[in-house]
């Protein structure tokens, strides 16, 4: 019904606007647009792609997640280590027992540990580093997941049915559409049956009218046409 008033409406503001301007719509033009500017079409077309997007999304979790990890330390006062006793750790051993490259080792480590110049031991030694940096990289893959691809199937189950539904939808408008669109067809020609009759019964009447005046027919037949009006 509001297909039918809607095109009755276009065709009554047509034949308003006839000395102006004529706008003429067959039935072709009327189903081009229906289906563009008709709400249902457009929200049927949202879901499709709606649909089709959630599938993708399903798809999406079977690709590897890679993460990225950082993290950075900054020390603002190193850890002091206290030795107690002589630094000089070469002069706790007996170098034959060892060999040139360890000597080596031994000499590094005892002037590292031993104090600074005018200072002493009881100062202690402070270790560790002032900055640090930690990074590292996380990366994961589903290998078996049943229910992620039940869940894909779904998807393309739901984009299909999606599809159907637009589909019927298409068919039902078009439909409502021609109906609409030959109704109004239907009343333009009753319309125009009508106002023919009408101007028969009228011509009819003027007639009858004359006629009773003369003589020749009764009044019943004036009545009758009159009625029939």
């Amino acid at each position: 019904m509001l297909l039918l008033g809607v095109l009755f409406g276009l065709w009554a503001t047509t034949a308003y606007a006839q000395q102006t301007d004529t706008l003429r719509i067959d039935l072709n033009t009327a189903l081009d647009i229906a289906l563009s500017e008709n709400p249902n079409m457009k929200v049927a077309d949202m879901e499709i792609t709606k649909k089709q997007y959630a599938k993708k999304s399903a798809y999406g979790t079977l690709l590897p997640q890679i993460d990225l990890i950082g993290q950075y330390q900054r020390t603002l006062k190193r850890q002091t280590m206290y030795l107690d006793g002589d630094f000089n750790m070469l002069g706790n051993f007996d170098p034959s027992k060892f060999t040139p490259e360890e000597l080596k080792i031994l000499d590094v480590l005892g002037r590292a540990m031993a104090p600074a110049e005018g200072g002493s031991s009881n100062e202690g030694i402070q270790v560790g580093r002032k900055n640090s940096w930690t990074t590292g990289v996380n990366v994961s893959l589903p290998l078996v997941v049943p229910s992620l691809w039940k869940n894909i199937q779904i998807s393309q189950v739901d984009i299909e049915l999606a599809m159907e539904e637009a589909r019927s939808s298409k068919i039902n408008l078009r439909n409502q559409v021609k109906k609409a669109f030959f109704s109004l067809l239907l009343a333009k020609d009753s319309y125009e049956v009508f106002k023919e009759t009408y101007r028969t019964d009228s011509i009819n009447l003027d007639d009858i009218k004359n006629k009773f005046k003369q003589g020749i027919v009764p009044e019943y037949d004036v009545i009758t046409a009159d009625v029939r009006l």
